[in-house]
């Protein structure tokens, strides 16, 4: 997710830690998504597992894996 933002937004300066996206993240989808917690578990591990959309190594490949998350949980939240 790091490398997208930077393609994202080049020449801003990027303070991330992947440690509070992670936690916040994790509060976003416990707080909003109404899904049995296997389903907010695949979801997690989509975002933050190792081929997850936090390991997108460009534009491309985030938003394949969003269309892979949407696919998967029948969310809408994300864009929200």
């Amino acid at each position: 997710m790091r490398k997208a933002m930077t393609h994202a937004f080049p020449g801003a300066f990027q303070v991330t830690c992947t440690r509070h996206i992670k936690r916040n993240g994790d509060k976003k989808l416990d707080s909003v998504v109404d899904k049995p917690s296997d389903i907010r578990h695949a979801v997690h591990i989509a975002i933050f597992g190792s081929n997850g959309l936090t390991s997108c190594n460009d534009d491309i490949a985030f938003d394949n894996q969003v269309k892979h998350i949407h696919k998967m949980s029948s969310l809408s939240v994300w864009h929200q």
